[in-house]
């Protein structure tokens, strides 16, 4: 799902964005804000999970109808590691067929998607900015594949961050951890890394909270792939 406005050339030269929504939804569900990144002057690239829209699982219910279960972990992270390492196909096919500049590439997720921005920032070198919100580089049922133990590998990528203070469902305190240990290999560049957190602030983040939040999206993604 491409979204741009007027023109999908110039657009593709400014900057793109490559898109990951939450569970069980779809790429339209963002509409949304796949229109704000298009206002912004950038192309914006909604993707469906895998096993999500239009490539659901026909028996979607039982692989995550019990939230929490053993199970339900392990299938959620088995489609986020599939759309990490799609990730390159994608990045290919956009430089190929849709004029998107290789230092022009940045990749953006909630919740689920935000777990799929972190491992797709480090598995494709050519992404220059990330922005995962309410998600975490800890990953519960494949740890030994979590983004948070490859700290090193994300310079420099423009790295933000932002959790909600009170997230029972994705707790803040491994996203925060995570942003301590950047800091090490981002002290000579350290405008590239940043970790929000909004106190109070469940899963569900307050409407106030997210306008604030989503402006920080747009300016991070202004300042690293339209001006960077």
């Amino acid at each position: 799902m491409l979204v741009y406005k007027e023109n999908r050339a110039a657009a593709s030269k400014n900057g793109v964005v490559i898109f990951y929504h939450g569970l069980g939804v779809c790429k339209e569900e963002n509409e949304k804000e796949l229109i704000s990144f298009a206002n912004a002057g950038m192309l914006a690239v909604g993707v469906d999970n895998y096993g999500h829209g239009e490539r659901r699982y026909p028996d979607f219910d039982r692989r995550f109808g019990v939230y929490g279960t053993q199970n339900f972990e392990k299938e959620l992270y088995v489609a986020i590691d599939h759309c990490a390492d799609e990730i390159s196909l994608i990045i290919d096919d956009l430089i190929a067929n849709h004029g998107v500049c290789a230092n022009k590439i940045g990749v953006c997720g909630i919740s689920m998607g935000a777990h799929i921005a972190y491992a797709a920032a480090i598995r494709d070198r050519r992404i220059k900015a990330a922005v995962p919100i309410l998600g975490t580089p800890s990953w519960k049922a494949f740890y030994d594949k979590s983004p948070a133990l490859r700290a090193a590998e994300f310079f420099p990528c423009a790295v933000l961050s932002q959790t909600g203070g009170a997230d029972e469902v994705v707790p803040p305190g491994p996203a925060r951890e995570f942003h301590a240990e950047l800091k090490k290999y981002y002290s000579v560049i350290p405008e590239r890394e940043m970790y929000i957190e909004f106190d109070g602030a469940g899963h569900q983040v307050p409407e106030q909270d997210w306008y604030m939040l989503w402006d920080n999206v747009i300016s991070w993604f202004d300042k690293f792939l339209i001006c960077g």
